[in-house]
């Protein structure tokens, strides 16, 4: 009589039982890693829905434009969340601050752009709370119109104002 040597009954059991939870921990993390975290994209959802802003003042403070906006929403934001863009004229596509302060237009840069740039991006605006911060872009004259357009980078959203000072000498819009 022939003996055959195998596994025992338990060792088999065991080794079943070890791949089939590795096949279901592989599973279980490709999955997650398709769908993401639920939780947090709707934590950042709500946060988007509770950001708003509001123009306060825009004005002349050594030739250019000045610009106060308040946090308006239920939320404290970080400024770097944000990007400014401007529209020569007031209406038409927005533009970034290079081409706003560009040869092509007739608005021209008095300095560097500090509104929502990496410069501050550690200043943070609670509710009720209002950012001033200088553009960099000359102010118009009586007769120019410049729109100014805050658009939140991660999301689908943005605040517009425009401004047409009434005379030569004004200095707010």
């Amino acid at each position: 009589m022939k003996t055959r040597k195998g596994i025992t009954p338990v060792i088999a059991i065991v080794l079943l039982l070890m791949i089939t939870v590795g096949v279901v921990g592989l599973v279980y993390t490709q999955v997650q890693n398709l769908i993401g975290n639920p939780g947090e994209q709707v934590q950042e959802q709500q946060q988007v829905r509770q950001t708003d802003m509001s123009f306060s003042s825009v004005y002349d403070d050594g030739g250019s434009v000045h610009v106060t906006v308040r946090n308006t929403g239920e939320v404290t934001w970080n400024t770097s969340q944000f990007e400014m863009q401007f529209v020569p004229g007031g209406e038409g596509t927005a533009v970034g601050y290079s081409a706003a302060t560009g040869s092509s237009t007739s608005f021209s840069s008095s300095g560097t752009e500090s509104c929502f740039s990496a410069d501050s991006s550690t200043q943070t605006v609670d509710p009720s709370g209002s950012y001033t911060c200088d553009t960099g872009v000359s102010f118009p004259g009586a007769t120019q119109t410049i729109g100014l357009e805050v658009e939140m980078v991660s999301a689908d959203k943005s605040w517009s104002y425009s401004c047409s000072p009434e005379t030569s000498s004004s200095v707010g819009c």
